[in-house]
């Protein structure tokens, strides 16, 4: 039986092996092909000013001015032979492994281009931890095959916005988690709490947004309270309902319920 296992899994490392080989050969012939487009532009550029350096040591200045039209339309003429679009990177998006935790008998997939991590989704955002006076939540992003995406911390962004205020954009700082793999810690301090856009972003590719509910007011370092509830007492939770009623939790055995004037 192990033998069977250590069999499949390595017949998973050589197909492995051999995308991330097709990749890498394809990428490769596309720099090279970049490389000469390069070469030939730089070619015709050093014909132009060879060109002009001849025309400035053989004439006079007088000669020279007159002459600017036909070097002019010498520069005009490489300009039209040097092909722009040759030099552009035929994309920026980078292969990333696409990692299927569940499965004993596969070691995961490559993911390649912006096309296919378009396809990819935030599969969820949820665990909010309050951290000092900052919060953390956990994020995973989920390949079109329902595997989680592993990617370096590097090529993955996240931000937050507070929904219906678009200019304010929380930044976020990403480290992974050593036991589950292909779930990253995203830590922020936000400004307010309710719901939340999460934007996330693989190399140059914006994925679909989520939301997140933030239920919670952040800590400030200057804050003055406004009416104090004298009945709240080492709460271990607190939610308030529509109806402005105040439910708080006391160490997991105990609930209060509260009314807008903070009696019980």
């Amino acid at each position: 039986m192990v033998e069977e296992m250590v069999d499949v899994l390595r017949k998973s490392e050589r197909k492995l092996a051999e995308q991330a080989r097709m990749v890498t050969d394809a990428k490769l012939k596309v720099l090279s092909e970049q490389i000469k487009a390069a070469e030939l532009s730089l070619s015709l550029l050093e014909d132009v000013e060879n060109y002009v350096k001849r025309n400035l040591e053989t004439g006079s200045p007088q000669q020279v001015l007159s002459s600017k039209k036909q070097m002019m339309e010498r520069m005009s003429e490489v300009s039209k032979q040097v092909n722009v679009e040759k030099l552009y990177p035929k994309e920026k998006a980078d292969f990333v492994l696409s990692k299927n935790i569940k499965s004993l008998h596969h070691i995961g997939d490559i993911i390649t281009g912006a096309t296919a991590l378009q396809q990819c989704r935030i599969k969820k955002c949820d665990c909010i931890t309050p951290f000092a006076k900052k919060i953390s939540f956990s994020l995973s992003v989920e390949a079109p095959d329902s595997s989680l995406l592993s990617v370096p911390l590097s090529a993955l962004r996240c931000s937050l916005v507070p929904l219906g205020k678009g200019n304010q954009l929380i930044h976020t700082t990403v480290t992974t988690t050593s036991t589950d793999p292909g779930v990253y810690r995203i830590q922020c301090n936000p400004l307010t709490r309710g719901t939340h856009t999460v934007k996330a972003q693989i190399y140059d590719v914006q994925l679909e947004n989520t939301s997140l509910v933030i239920s919670f007011n952040p800590y400030l370092d200057i804050i003055t309270p406004v009416h104090t509830i004298t009945e709240l007492k080492w709460p271990w939770g607190v939610a308030v309902s529509d109806d402005n009623h105040v439910i708080t939790e006391r160490n997991g055995n105990c609930v209060t319920i509260l009314d807008k004037e903070g009696k019980k």
